[in-house]
């Protein structure tokens, strides 16, 4: 997820940019959490030293980019949006019953 974040907030575009979760609850504690940049970044060079070239020392945490970064990127819960879309296909079948 925060590669996701990442890429979406270090995008130069004038667009709005959305990061679309089932559920933000662990995504938001997670971004503001103390998780170590270095940790996070491990798993993957490229990202790892996109990020240092661009940040360098700058930020430590996680908490300390998202501080820096949080209004780049608006993070929305989609889950509310499967229950409607479950309800209108559980719906669908009655309405042709009808027909």
């Amino acid at each position: 997820m925060f590669k996701d974040y990442l890429l979406l907030a270090e995008h130069p575009t004038e667009k709005r940019k959305h990061l679309y979760l089932l559920g933000t609850e662990q995504a938001l504690r997670f971004l503001r959490g103390g998780r170590a940049l270095s940790s996070v970044l491990s798993r993957n060079d490229k990202l790892q030293k996109m990020f240092s070239d661009r940040f360098g020392e700058t930020f430590r945490t996680v908490r300390d980019y998202y501080a820096a970064h949080a209004a780049a990127v608006h993070i929305e819960d989609v889950s509310p949006w499967l229950s409607e879309l479950a309800e209108d296909l559980i719906a669908e079948p009655d309405a042709d019953a009808n027909d």
